[in-house]
């Protein structure tokens, strides 16, 4: 298990439970913005009794910071006053966290962690499309990094590494003490009254927004505060850069990206965040598009013998991530913002292997529906073996056709030779049935 960076790809039902983030370490690679100019007097290294450090003059000077104690481990900042700037940034009044536990090892924070990662709850058609789960190359970026969780009991746990900086062990301090002003102030909760958090796509955005206003606050914190204002959010890129196309960690980690980007867009000040939470996008085709049209209606039922074990919607982002494994970046990301909705359809199987399934889409246009067509089935070309009527996949050992049941949709079915070829789709407008193939 790989300990350094387990939170920052938690998905589905685990993502919801806690926050988990990471900042830069120790990365031998990371970019250091000009240096600012030293308070006077003051040595860069130094922070006086206001709370004014040698980076910058502190705009809140701190007589009397939280009393926030440091357990286990060691820290060189104090988490009180990390605390206290962060609440005055996003201009709250939230009791502090009576202690923050401190990690020196990459073991012992390993042996912290809540059971979580990629695996747990991923819902079996990640697989099904391709999505790639194991060990990276040419690790060393990724493992060089401190870490983080924020429980929704109000738990703060945070690895250091050895010879982090400053600015990266208050990075993790005001990243991990945002999301512990969300959970307070029950921001979570408020994003999953507005969006679906039973779905994949819901799941996503929720994450992505918790996770965004995170980094857009720590962004903030470290102009504001930092030795050198090394900020959070390039961190992410990097990261993103690391990982292969087509593994679940970009997926994941395009969280953080998303969420920072849209956030940054909308807002001049952590003070603001609350807009955010107050109207927040419902699907992850707004976090890449925020001028997409309003999501259109796709209703799917079925006269199948086969009993139907489950239905999700698993949105643009997790498409686009989906098809880059075998088709360029650029065309994955501008088919996925033609993606109006979708709704997946899960069939008992013959066997027990990936199961059956049905994927219906529904798109901005016909026009969309066709370049999705084409695309996927160059992927499909590129993963599987083509026939006259689809193809197969050997590593999931499931058959896939495509159909065309209105101009606008497309639903692809996965599973069987049996299912697949006995499944057929009509319907109109956003309607869509599917039936057993006449004999």
């Amino acid at each position: 298990m790989d300990y350094g960076r387990t939170i920052a790809v938690v998905v589905l039902a685990v993502a919801l439970a806690m926050s988990g983030c990471q900042a830069p370490g120790t990365n031998p690679d990371a970019v250091s913005p000009t240096e600012s100019t030293p308070a006077e007097g003051l040595p860069s290294n130094e922070t006086d009794q206001n709370g004014t450090t040698g980076g910058s003059e502190d705009p809140f000077p701190i007589s009397d910071p939280a009393n926030v104690t440091v357990e286990g481990g060691d820290l060189r900042t104090d988490p009180g006053l990390v605390y206290t700037r962060v609440e005055g940034l996003l201009e709250t009044e939230t009791p502090a966290p009576a202690s923050v536990r401190a990690y020196n090892s990459t073991e012992a924070f390993g042996d912290s962690l809540p059971s979580s990662g990629i695996g747990i709850g991923q819902p079996r058609f990640f697989d099904v499309v391709g999505f790639e789960t194991g060990a990276i190359r040419n690790e060393t970026f990724i493992d060089e990094v401190g870490n983080g969780y924020t429980l929704g009991s109000g738990s703060i746990a945070v690895f250091v590494q050895e010879n982090a900086t400053r600015d990266e062990e208050e990075m993790l301090l005001a990243h991990e003490l945002a999301h512990y002003i969300q959970f307070q102030n029950g921001r979570q909760s408020q994003l999953t009254e507005e969006i679906d958090p039973q779905t994949v796509d819901g799941q996503y955005v929720v994450r992505s927004l918790v996770e965004g206003t995170a980094v857009f606050t720590t962004d903030e914190y470290l102009d504001r505060f930092g030795e050198n204002r090394t900020t959070n959010s390039p961190y992410y890129d990097d990261e993103q850069a690391a990982y292969p196309r087509g593994h679940l960690r970009r997926w994941a980690n395009s969280q953080y990206q998303m969420g920072t980007d849209y956030v940054t867009q909308r807002l001049d000040s952590p003070s603001e965040v609350g807009a955010i939470y107050e109207d927040p996008p419902t699907r992850s085709r707004e976090l890449l598009d925020p001028d997409a049209p309003q999501r259109p209606e796709l209703f799917v039922s079925n006269t199948l013998a086969r009993s139907e074990i489950s239905t999700n919607r698993l949105g643009a982002a997790f498409l686009r991530y989906a098809l880059e494994s075998h088709i360029e970046v650029d065309r994955a990301e501008s088919v996925a913002t033609g993606l109006g909705t979708d709704s997946l359809h899960q069939f008992r199987s013959d066997t027990d292997t990936f199961g059956n399934y049905a994927w219906a889409t529904r798109w901005d246009s016909a026009a969309d529906a066709d370049r999705f067509e084409a695309a996927f089935g160059e992927y499909l070309d590129a993963r599987g073996n083509a026939s006259a009527d689809g193809w197969t996949l050997d590593d999931v050992d499931l058959t896939v056709q495509l159909r065309r049941p209105t101009p606008e949709t497309v639903v692809a079915v996965f599973g069987s030779d049996s299912f697949v070829e006995g499944t057929t789709a009509s319907g109109a407008d956003g309607e869509i049935v599917l039936e057993s193939a006449q004999k």
